[in-house]
Order: C-alpha cells, then sequence, then structure tokens
C-alpha cells in the first residue's frame, strides 16, 4: 500500500510541477451512463471486497448505472492535466452472481455468533446508490484540437449505500471506501468514453454487505 501511495504521490507531483502560467481551471457538468461489473463481499473483506482480485470469496455480477456529475479540471502542460470530480450515480444489478457465484457470509454480530444468520448473495438482485469524489491526473496520448485519447490514474472516496434481495429476505447497509482507480478515455468535444478499473484499500462498512463497482464502461456528455 505504501508504494501505491508513494506512485501517487509522484504523479500528481509530476503533473503541479508542470503548470504553465496561464492554464486555468474549467468547470463542468455532466450526466453519465455505463456498464460494469459490481462484487459483493462479507465485511470482512473491507481491503479486498469489490475487487476482481478477491476471486475466492468475491461474487460477481453485471450492472448498469447512471447519475450526474460536476467538476474542474486544468491542464498543466499540452497533455498533462488534472481532474476533480464530484458524482451521485444509481445502479440496478439484476443478478449479482451473474459472473460468478461466491460463498455465504454470516451477519455481523458481537455476541452469540455461532446462531448469526447466513446470507447467500447469489442469485440476488441489487441496488446502489454512490456519492463519490475523484482526483486524477490525465496524460493524453494523442491530442488534436478538444479531441483527447489518453490515460487516467488517481483515487477516490466513496459513501455507498446498497441493498440486495434474494428469496424472503433482504440485505442492505452503508459502505465508505478509499480506493485506487486507473483508466482509458476518448474524448470527442463534449462526449467522453472511459473504461475505469477501481480497487479499495480500505473504509468502513455499516452493513453485512460491500456492495460496489469494480471495470466500468461508461459514457458522459458534458454541458
Amino acid at each position: 500500500m505504501k508504494k501505491i501511495v508513494l506512485i501517487l504521490a509522484l504523479v500528481f507531483g509530476s503533473v503541479w510541477g508542470e503548470e504553465s502560467e496561464d492554464s486555468q481551471w474549467r468547470g463542468f457538468f455532466g450526466v453519465e451512463g455505463g456498464v460494469g461489473v459490481f462484487g459483493v463481499s462479507g465485511s470482512g473483506f473491507i481491503f479486498s471486497g469489490n475487487s476482481l482480485f478477491n476471486t475466492e470469496h468475491n461474487t460477481l455480477g453485471l450492472g448498469y448505472s447512471v447519475g450526474v456529475l460536476g467538476g474542474w479540471q486544468k491542464y498543466t502542460s499540452e497533455k498533462v492535466g488534472m481532474r476533480n470530480t464530484l458524482g451521485f450515480s444509481f445502479s440496478y444489478i439484476p443478478n449479482i452472481s451473474s459472473i460468478k457465484k461466491g460463498e455465504t457470509y454470516r451477519e455481523n454480530c458481537l455476541f452469540n455468533c455461532k446462531n448469526a444468520k447466513e446470507y447467500d448473495y447469489n442469485n440476488r438482485k441489487a441496488q446502489h446508490y454512490d456519492v463519490y469524489y475523484a482526483l486524477d491526473g490525465l496524460f493524453d496520448f494523442v491530442k488534436n484540437g478538444e479531441n483527447r485519447f489518453g490515460m487516467s490514474l488517481g483515487f477516490s472516496l466513496n459513501l455507498s449505500v446498497g441493498a440486495s434481495q434474494g428469496v424472503g429476505d433482504s440485505v442492505g447497509g452503508i459502505t465508505g471506501f478509499f480506493g485506487v482507480r486507473i483508466g482509458l478515455y476518448s474524448q470527442f468535444q463534449n462526449n467522453v468514453f472511459d473504461l475505469v478499473l477501481k480497487t479499495p484499500l480500505g473504509g468502513f462498512c455499516g452493513s453485512d454487505n460491500i456492495n460496489g463497482n469494480t471495470l466500468t464502461l461508461g459514457y458522459k456528455y458534458l454541458f
């Protein structure tokens, strides 16, 4: 984890170090939608939940998201910039185990845990509300006017409320986590297409499940 934090510090240090005098922050607002991979893990797996790398325990399913976002960004050189994003999204997962089935999880407990209820997250539908802040370094490989193709690297803070419904029961709660994100993007004037991979480094869970997206193919329209 220390190596990851150091790499991010060096990346953002290089972005700020190349700042030009005439660079200015530019605000943006838009709508977004996408399709992605969602994971569910028990709260004991907070450091690897929502991750494609937690293959032993994690349930993975295909889901769909819509949302609104806004923020500000600037380019400190011709092809290097920084973007701050605040957003709210709603996601729906028809079957949380459509890609990969997982194991059952026991509800959080302090006493008499042997009698704690176990939940099977397989073949459940789920809803997911997410408020997030993301800070990304932008590195354009190709630039032609307002059209760009490049890579983003940064981190995000997420506060999520999720719920999943099975046969005869419903499980949900609140999750907050800090994570690293890396992606590729293509921008054609006001249209942005991106592929983003996220994995959490830590956080808290006020529920019996952790529910969030890991890999997302998205589209954004900026006004």
